[in-house]
């Protein structure tokens, strides 16, 4: 569960991200910004929820062949 938390919350940073991309572009060509600061708020944005989703990704991926491991049957018979 938590790591399918992690891709869900590494999914909204994805959507605030690209919002928050969105406003500091505007306030770039309005020059309402310090010099650097719009390039590297979205690098920040876009990187870390990146990172967040490819790790909960990876922990689905990881949990699933945990879970493949043990050979449980599907179902059981009474």
């Amino acid at each position: 569960m938590p790591l399918r938390f992690a891709s869900l919350l590494g999914f909204a940073f994805g959507l605030f991200g690209v919002l928050m991309l969105a406003y500091t572009l505007v306030a770039w060509v309005f020059g309402a910004v310090v010099p650097g600061w719009t390039s590297l708020a979205a690098l920040i944005l876009v990187i870390g929820s990146v990172q967040l989703l490819v790790l909960g990704i990876f922990g689905e991926y990881l949990g699933r062949m945990y879970m493949e491991t043990k050979r449980r049957p599907l179902f059981i018979v009474n």
